[in-house]
């Protein structure tokens, strides 16, 4: 849901080719109307915040999420995906998730992150509802589907 949300606020960007937000958008993009003040930086701040959510995000019991907003598209390209010093209230975080074979993947954690209260916790791109929580670093996690 979040990436179709994505997908369709990137392509509604008025007016088209000023690439940025207005503060207020009209459902008929040619009535001559008010589009508030631009850019509206608070508008790209949560874009922002929501593009970042997509590889991780803090949860409100004190959990970090990782990949929960990942297309399984991303991961079988043949780079996979590679989150680098990524900043969290924890540390920089760094992880891959990488395609092994036709029906599984790695995720692979790096060092250097404090591990929150609640651990972290894992999504498989290949499947959302799934997930494995760890309270180490670094780790590797397999996911099968």
């Amino acid at each position: 849901d979040a990436l179709f949300v994505l997908r369709e606020i990137l392509d509604d960007q008025r007016p088209r080719g000023w690439h940025q937000w207005g503060e207020i958008v009209w459902r008929d993009p040619k009535a001559p109307k008010f589009i508030g003040e631009m850019p509206h930086g608070w508008v790209a701040a949560g874009f922002v915040r929501a593009a970042v959510a997509l590889f991780a995000h803090e949860r409100g019991d004190g959990t970090l999420v990782l990949a929960a907003g990942v297309p399984l598209d991303w991961v079988r390209s043949p780079t996979g995906v590679a989150v680098t010093r990524l900043r969290t209230p924890y540390g920089p975080l760094s992880y891959t998730i990488l395609p092994i074979g036709e029906r599984s993947l790695v995720v692979e954690i790096a060092a250097g992150l404090e591990v929150p209260p609640n651990g972290i916790e894992v999504r498989s791109p290949a499947s959302p509802r799934e997930s494995v929580r760890i309270h180490s670093l670094p780790a590797t996690i397999p996911f099968q589907y």
